[in-house]
């Protein structure tokens, strides 16, 4: 498990968090107005882009959380389901 945490942090955080910059410095260097807006709101761009990836992170967290809470009730629900089939066999046999 640990190692999959690693690997998402060093796989996505990372690139997450510096293509934003990248994306900034190219649209800082856009000729005419587009470049003078960029390099004026450069930070609340950044902040904005940082923002939708922390929401998008925590809507995330909750969707897989909610999914596998509810692929751990069909499981027991499954074996639920099949354990009165096994007592009604038995006692059959008897």
């Amino acid at each position: 498990m640990e190692g999959k945490v690693a690997s998402t942090l060093i796989l996505f955080l990372f690139p997450a968090l510096i293509v934003p910059l990248f994306v900034v410095f190219f649209l800082t260097r856009l000729p005419g107005a587009f470049g003078v807006f960029f390099s004026d709101y450069s930070f609340a761009f950044l902040w904005g882009i940082y923002l939708l990836l922390v929401i998008i992170g925590i809507f995330l967290y909750r969707y897989f959380k909610r999914r596998t809470a509810q692929q751990a009730l069909a499981d027991t629900a499954s074996q639920a389901d099949d354990e009165p089939n096994t007592v009604v066999a038995e006692s059959k046999q008897d």
